[in-house]
């Protein structure tokens, strides 16, 4: 490739680019406070939160509607200091959740509704969820939550104008 290509390259790499924001998540036995950042285990939601499902068809063309599985939480507090672009708001708590049986990609708009991401804009109001009978043993939802390490870094290229850069460690994890 011509150095000139590369420098045209680099150009638009660092034209659209953003930052970004990754969590490194380890063990932790305790439940901390409530709107923690925390990866499985038990969502804390507002008391009317009703539990995210999934309408389908199952394997034998019959409508199935199964719980999703809570994936994680974000205190958006705690990555505020990370968004040195400020796309996120400052607080308040995102949880993801998504459909684990039949791994749907999002791809067909028949799997709307497959994954979900609620924002709760205040944690002091959360507490606990109940979490349904019927969601699998195997989900992290039953398992104990991890809390984790916050950093932030450019992305995954370097060019001479923009090198990586990451904040709140002293080793970049970034690809």
């Amino acid at each position: 490739m011509s150095q000139d290509l590369k420098q045209a390259l680099f150009g638009v790499f660092d034209a659209v680019q953003k930052n970004a924001i990754k969590l490194d998540f380890g063990a932790d036995p305790e439940p901390g406070e409530a709107g923690q950042s925390r990866l499985g285990g038990r969502p804390d939601v507002p008391r009317d939160f009703e539990w995210p499902r999934f309408q389908d068809k199952d394997d034998d063309s019959a409508d199935a509607n199964r719980p999703l599985t809570f994936l994680a939480q974000v205190n958006l507090a705690d990555a505020t200091r990370y968004d040195t672009e400020g796309l996120l708001p400052t607080a308040g708590v995102l949880s993801f959740f998504y459909e684990m049986e039949t791994q749907e990609w999002g791809f067909d708009p028949r799997d709307k509704g497959s994954a979900r991401v609620f924002f709760f804009e205040d944690p002091a109001t959360l507490r606990p969820a109940s979490v349904p009978d019927d969601l699998d043993d195997w989900s992290p939802t039953a398992r104990p939550s991890h809390t984790g390490t916050w950093w932030t870094c450019r992305p995954g290229w370097a060019s001479p104008s923009s090198p990586r850069k990451c904040v709140g460690r002293t080793r970049c994890p970034c690809p």
